[in-house]
């Protein structure tokens, strides 16, 4: 594969449930390689969605401190950012993908910025996330070229 198909470049949208933030299923063809590894990896993703939303739901519970909410908040938009980076990561094995990759990074979280402000006004969070996704925005990048550095070629 030499690039992202179109429907994952367009399609980075953020979500506080655990539905997927690229539309419409597996983007890559049925019985590609790429297909099973997506496939795979998306089970893992959703697999730690799980874990993390229920160990949040135990904090949460007892939580009534509006800067420990919004702190929860902000783990929560940054735990769901890492884990469909990681994701999308699974698939990156050519440095023309890992630039595809490093935009779909920036589109994501460009568009979990916005998400936030539109579903939680009242919660002022902006910065903080903002500086947080930047930094893991950074991480994701750089695993991705570590990655193909280490790649059997």
């Amino acid at each position: 594969m030499t690039s992202f198909p179109e429907r994952l470049k367009d399609s980075a949208r953020p979500r506080w449930s655990h539905r997927d933030p690229v539309e419409g299923g597996n983007p890559f063809k049925l019985h590609s390689q790429s297909h099973a590894i997506w496939s795979r990896a998306t089970d893992i993703a959703k697999d730690r969605l799980r874990r993390h939303d229920d160990h949040l739901n135990n904090r949460l519970g007892h939580t009534e401190n509006l800067k420990q909410y919004q702190s929860e908040l902000v783990s929560l938009a940054t735990t769901r950012f890492d884990i469909w980076a990681e994701r999308g990561l699974a698939v990156v094995d050519s440095q023309s993908l890992s630039n595809e990759y490093v935009a779909w990074l920036h589109a994501y979280a460009t568009n979990w910025l916005a998400y936030v402000d539109d579903t939680c006004p009242h919660i002022s969070v902006k910065k903080i996330l903002e500086t947080r996704l930047a930094i893991r925005r950074k991480h994701w990048t750089t695993v991705a070229q570590s990655q193909l550095r280490h790649s059997p070629s």
